[in-house]
């Protein structure tokens, strides 16, 4: 789902995975890959979801000790 913000020059973006503020320009940029390219860009999606919860799943085994930012 896509909340404008109350500025119109940002937007709210929030699914389950994702929450996060974008400008124009990155929505500009996301609505033209996933109008003009919508099976790359939910593949691309998808892969990225695998390794977060990849990432997710080792911080939970092996605590932050595995990777310290």
């Amino acid at each position: 789902m896509i909340k404008e913000g109350k500025n119109k020059k940002t937007y709210k973006i929030i699914t389950k995975e994702l929450d996060t503020t974008l400008n124009d320009e990155d929505m500009n940029a996301i609505q033209y890959v996933e109008k003009h390219y919508p099976s790359m860009a939910k593949a691309f999606q998808e892969i990225q979801f695998e390794q977060y919860e990849l990432f997710c799943r080792k911080q939970y085994n092996y605590g932050k000790s595995n990777i310290m930012l």
